[in-house]
This record gives structure tokens, C-alpha cells and sequence, in this order.
């Protein structure tokens, strides 16, 4: 069970009593005292008592909440910090700085609760109370709701572990959905942020642990920041992985990471669910759950347009539930209101497995003509025309190999992207083949061969690449046997 990275204090709270001067009545005066000489259970009793005299005594309630504090009263303070914050106007500074410091207290106890035994009932309980108070003193903090979710699941309670992910959801999806109105996705290049949003004004570099950093790029005229980090196997290249919107640059300086697990936590509930009601003949149920899981889907693909969860229950549930015309509608109904390189892929990648081809394709190019170099819309653009053009070929339509060398064109365009995309590097070794195309097919084995000694040797897809490739050469049937070994030692 993986729970959330605990989060440490923003600013030491010791000045906070130093602030706060005034005479006061004697029982304020007599706390503070008391709290110079760090009897906080004494000084409790006096500020209790002085409350009960005047209830809207600002200096007491200010007092009040700093010692419960100091006292390790976190649920407490949690229940009276609004009131407090109501009378002690004057300390509303410090009283927002308490509130955040106590947030972090009340979450970082819940998930430690909950990381002493994640299968006790009591440990959950004790967690779940930790972090409910935290809710009342931040309700917009969405770490907490997450965390919450996570215990819930641990407890077998999928239907509140989905309610508080949604809950989660509501705090967040408004900076998601700013990013993604910028043109921003999850992977890009740094290159590709430059291409949405300009140059930046800063970058910086920011440890996380002490062996990655973070790079940020800042846009403090429109307070925009985005984070890079490095991707985690070879090459290595720097990927955008989260951005603040509407943020000062001290926070914009922190980076944080866009997630769309929780997206796809909650559609693959109804998902699950709908599978279950359409396994007992309920169709009606069925397409019921499966539609609820659908807008969560698609928030994945805007975000994160390569990843494959969403890509693939996207039109398997609308083939499930005979729904082609309606996912027709419905993607053309997004590109109406929002056109994006990452939907027209995504409608494309629906029509495809429909087999419709043609259509597929030119929602590919749509996509193209937004990026001309973006990946995700090369490689589908020619994996259609090599299927196009295998079904052709099957039909015995004679101009099938016209279909192939697009889908050839197309690879080698990505190739230009990227160098080192094996996938389109394997699909051009069985076109090139395919075509006749002798030269070309050697050009390419040549240059997987130079990359044994290189970082990507290191990795399953490249020896699985160069097996595949050698597999298609006469007398080579050895080096292919060894190298997709190599591939499955390295899975």
C-alpha cells in the first residue's frame, strides 16, 4: 500500500507568542508568563478561564490557539481555529501560518498512524481521525482526501475510498485543467513547453532527493511554473511532470507533480463495476457504470495523451455497449468546444480499432498540423497506414504497398523526433522488408548495432528491437535468439 510523501513545516511558529503584546487581563498576562517558562498546561488553564470571562477577547484566542499548539493539541485547535480567527483579527497572519503548520501536524500523524500497521483496525481508525480534523482546518488540501482514499481502500470500502478521491479531484482538477487550456501535457519535452508557452524568464534547478533534481521553468508575469524531471530509464531526458498555476515564485519554486492516478483509481471502480453488471446480464446497469467511468478517462488523455489505461478503456467501453455513434459524438462534441493534438489522437486511436481507417488518419493529421513533431500522432498516423495497408493486402487490393510506404514516411518522421524510438525503429526493419527496400532495411540494423555499447543497451525494448530486426535476416537466427534473451533477462 503505497501512501502519500509526508510534508514538513512551511515556518517555525516559535516567534509567534513573542508577537503578541498588549496588557490583556490578568489571567492573559499571567499565561504569558507561564508560557515564557514553557508550563503550557498552566498557561492553558489561565487562557480556558479567560475565554469563559470574555469570549471575544482577541489577545486570548490568539494566545489560545498558539499554546494548544505547543501542547500537541492538534484536534482541539483544529475545532475552535475558525473562532479564533473570527475575534483575533489583528493575528490573522499568524493564525493562517498556525493553521497550515497544524494542517501538516494532523496529516503527517494520520499517515504515520496508518504506516504503523496499514491492517489494523484501530491504527485505520486512529488515522482516519487524524485526518478528518485535518479537513476541518483545510478543506482544500487535497493530500488529505488522498490519504483518506488510500485507508479506505486498505479497509475494503471502495465506495468512500471513490468519494474521497473525488473529493481529492474537486481540489485539483482547476489547476489541471489551466495547464491543459496552456497547452501543457505530461511528458513533454522541454522543448515542447517552449513551443506553448515561450521561453522562460527563469530556470532553476531544485534538489528532491539527493540524488534527482527538479528543473524549473518559471513565467512569473503570468505565475506559471513547470516541472521537469528526468525520465526514469534511458535516455534519461528531461519530461515535464507537474505545474502551478496562479502562484507567487516562492511557491512556484516548489516543484509539484501532476498525477492522474486518481483519475484513473475512480473510472477503473466504475469499470470494475460495470464489467461485473454486464458479467450477470444487467446491460442496463452496465453502461451505467461504464458512462460514469468515461469523463474521468478522458481527463486522463488530455493529461497524459500516451497513457495506455485510458487510451484502451476509452473505446473498449463503448464497443462493450454498442456505443460507436456515441463515442463519435462525443469526441467530436471535445474537439468542438476544445481542439487539442492529444483528443484528435485519441478520437484517431478510437476510429482505428474500429478499423476505420481513413477516418483515423485524418484525425492523425489534424493533430499533426497543431504539432508537426508530435510522437504520439507520428507513430499512430503510420501504425494506421501499415494496418490499412495489411488489410488491403488481405482483401487483395493491388495498391496496398501505397498504404505501406506512408506508414514507412511516417516512421521516419519520428525517427527525426526521435532518434531512438525503437518501436518505430522495428516497424521500419518489417516495412522496409516488406517494400524491398535492401538498403535501407542494412541502414537501420547498422544503426541499432551502434547502440549496443550505448545507455540504451541497458534496457528490455531495445534488445527485443534488435532480436526482432536480426530475426528477419537469413543466418542470423542465433543473434536474434540471443538478444531477445538479453531482452527478457533485463523485463
Amino acid at each position: 500500500m503505497k501512501i502519500f510523501q509526508r510534508i514538513g513545516l512551511l515556518l517555525l511558529i516559535g516567534a509567534f507568542a513573542a508577537q503578541i503584546a498588549g496588557c490583556g487581563a490578568a489571567e492573559v498576562s499571567s499565561a504569558k508568563l507561564y508560557r515564557t517558562q514553557r508550563n503550557y498546561v498552566k498557561a492553558d488553564e489561565l487562557l480556558t478561564f479567560a475565554l469563559k470571562r470574555n469570549g471575544a477577547d482577541p489577545e486570548a484566542w490568539a494566545l489560545y490557539v498558539q499554546n494548544l499548539y505547543d501542547l500537541n493539541k492538534y484536534e482541539r485547535l483544529a475545532e475552535v481555529i475558525d473562532t479564533a480567527y473570527k475575534y483575533a483579527v489583528d493575528y490573522r497572519t499568524d493564525i493562517d501560518l498556525l493553521r497550515f503548520n497544524t494542517w501538516v501536524a494532523l496529516y503527517n500523524g494520520g499517515v504515520g498512524a496508518f504506516e504503523q500497521n496499514p491492517e489494523s483496525p484501530d491504527q485505520q481508525r486512529a488515522a482516519l481521525a487524524l485526518l478528518e480534523s485535518a479537513v476541518k482546518l483545510m478543506p482544500e488540501r487535497a493530500e488529505t482526501y488522498m490519504a483518506m482514499g488510500q485507508i479506505y481502500e486498505a479497509m475494503k470500502d471502495e465506495a468512500t475510498a471513490v468519494a474521497r478521491y473525488k473529493e481529492a479531484l474537486n481540489q485539483t482538477r482547476s489547476v489541471h485543467d489551466q495547464g491543459v487550456s496552456k497547452g501543457l501535457m505530461l511528458r513533454m519535452s522541454t522543448d515542447a513547453v517552449q513551443r506553448a508557452l515561450g521561453a522562460p524568464a527563469t530556470t532553476r534547478m531544485v534538489a528532491l532527493t539527493a540524488s534527482d533534481s527538479a528543473m524549473v521553468y518559471g513565467y512569473p508575469a503570468s505565475q506559471t511554473y513547470v516541472y521537469f524531471e528526468r525520465a526514469p530509464r534511458a535516455p534519461r531526458n528531461w519530461q515535464l511532470t507537474g505545474w502551478r498555476m496562479g502562484v507567487n515564485e516562492q511557491i512556484g519554486g516548489q516543484p509539484m507533480r501532476v498525477s492522474t492516478e486518481i483519475y484513473k483509481t475512480v473510472a477503473n471502480y466504475y469499470y470494475q463495476r460495470g464489467l461485473v453488471a454486464q458479467k450477470g446480464g444487467d446491460n442496463t446497469t452496465a453502461r451505467t457504470e461504464f458512462d460514469q467511468a468515461l469523463p474521468y478517462l478522458f481527463s486522463v488523455q488530455r493529461l497524459d495523451p500516451s497513457d495506455e489505461l485510458a487510451a484502451s478503456f476509452i473505446p473498449d467501453i463503448y464497443i462493450k455497449t454498442n456505443q460507436s455513434n456515441k463515442a463519435k459524438e462525443q469526441y467530436e462534441r471535445l474537439l468542438a468546444e476544445t481542439p487539442s493534438k492529444a483528443l484528435y489522437t485519441s478520437y484517431g486511436t478510437f476510429l482505428l480499432q474500429t478499423k476505420d481507417y481513413e477516418a483515423a488518419v485524418n484525425n492523425y493529421l489534424k493533430a499533426l498540423e497543431m504539432d508537426p513533431n508530435y510522437e504520439s500522432a507520428l507513430f499512430n498516423i503510420a501504425a494506421s497506414y501499415k494496418n490499412w495497408a495489411a488489410a488491403e493486402q488481405a482483401a487483395k487490393k493491388p495498391n496496398y504497398k501505397a498504404k505501406l510506404e506512408e506508414s514507412t514516411k511516417y516512421f521516419e518522421r519520428l525517427l527525426s523526433v526521435d532518434p531512438n524510438e525503437f518501436t518505430a525503429m522495428q516497424n521500419l526493419a518489417e516495412n522496409y522488408d516488406l517494400l524491398g527496400q535492401k538498403d535501407k532495411f542494412a541502414t537501420l540494423v547498422t544503426r541499432l548495432e551502434a547502440l549496443k555499447n550505448s545507455e540504451h543497451a541497458q534496457t528490455a525494448v531495445y534488445w527485443n528491437t534488435l532480436g526482432t530486426v536480426y530475426s528477419r535476416i537469413k543466418g542470423r537466427d542465433k543473434d536474434a535468439e540471443d538478444a531477445l534473451r538479453r531482452a527478457d533477462a533485463l523485463r
